[in-house]
């Protein structure tokens, strides 16, 4: 009878019937939540790998979500701004690569230092300025 069970909740699982089909409130606030950078760097720090982590499990765990990346960063060095948006994008979308998700769901764009989070050059503002987003597509 358990064997019967195990293999009734497999069929199951493997037809979707027990599968969510749309996140949560909860799930889609984490999907949205922000990554944020130290200064030039284009390296995850362990903040942003946590939050990344979070997101990796839910877009395994939904397979047909697909999302936009978008890297942003400072005015401080805007000679170099695009191509560090550029490859801030790139490292999140490698993280998720890590992790299983598909790269057919993934799209990335930078913006450099074009769209700021916040427009004053205040150090709190470059702060918030250099992050990466997410949208789900």
């Amino acid at each position: 009878m358990k064997k019967l069970l195990t293999l009734c909740l497999l069929a199951m699982l493997g037809s979707g019937l027990m599968a969510q089909e749309n996140p949560s409130t909860e799930e889609l606030s984490t999907l949205q939540q922000k990554v944020f950078f130290y200064y030039v760097y284009t390296d995850l720090n362990e903040a942003s790998k946590q939050v990344l982590e979070e997101k990796a499990a839910l877009l395994l765990k939904y397979p047909t979500l697909k999302l936009q990346i978008n890297g942003y960063s400072c005015s401080t060095l805007s000679k170099k701004a695009q191509k560090i948006s550029e490859k801030r994008a790139l490292a999140v979308k490698d993280f998720f690569l890590k992790k299983g998700v598909s790269a057919d769901r993934m799209s990335l764009s930078s913006f450099g230092d074009s769209q700021p989070s916040l427009a004053k050059d205040t150090e709190y503002a470059k702060i918030k300025n250099r992050r990466v987003e997410f949208q789900l597509l």
